[in-house]
């Protein structure tokens, strides 16, 4: 069953967020797969991303392959653009005037992967639910902006 992003089951173990703590931001661009106009839009938009990545204005950020599938938590279709700390605030400007008529979940990556995805997460465009029960609460490690933590379809 999924259930609101913004649960209000989720809690946390403490009232402050350090910013030390963040590895790097997942934007997840979603798009509905069975829809030819939405996941058109969203592979131009990934071209679009991986040219500003080639030409240095979102230099410290990656992007996955595209999931025609939903995976993990999220519900539908999407990309993933995995930013390090230095690009937030290039990439957060680039997918508010670029993101059209698609919804952009924006988390940080801490080890508190479930609230990273609820209290500490915001959407560009329309929100949508997750599959909350398939995070875990807290790991080890937080993921990082590198291919192989990116790439894996276990993972967020």
């Amino acid at each position: 069953m999924y259930e609101k992003s913004c649960s209000s089951e989720v809690n946390t173990t403490r009232d402050e967020w350090n910013e030390e703590d963040i590895s790097g931001y997942h934007f997840h661009t979603y798009f509905f797969q069975n829809n030819v106009q939405s996941s058109g839009h969203a592979e131009r938009l990934r071209t679009r991303v991986e040219t500003n990545i080639a030409n240095g204005l979102l230099n410290a950020c990656i992007t996955s392959e595209v999931y025609y599938d939903p995976v993990g938590p999220h519900p539908v279709g999407m990309f993933i653009t995995c930013c390090n700390k230095t690009s937030m605030t290039p990439a957060l400007s680039w997918f508010v005037q670029n993101h059209g008529n698609l919804s952009v979940l924006i988390h940080p990556l801490t080890r508190e992967v479930l609230a990273d995805h609820t209290e500490k997460a915001t959407f560009l465009g329309q929100s949508m639910p997750l599959d909350l029960p398939t995070l875990p609460p807290v790991v080890k490690q937080p993921l990082k902006c590198i291919p192989e933590h990116v790439f894996r379809r276990t993972d967020d």
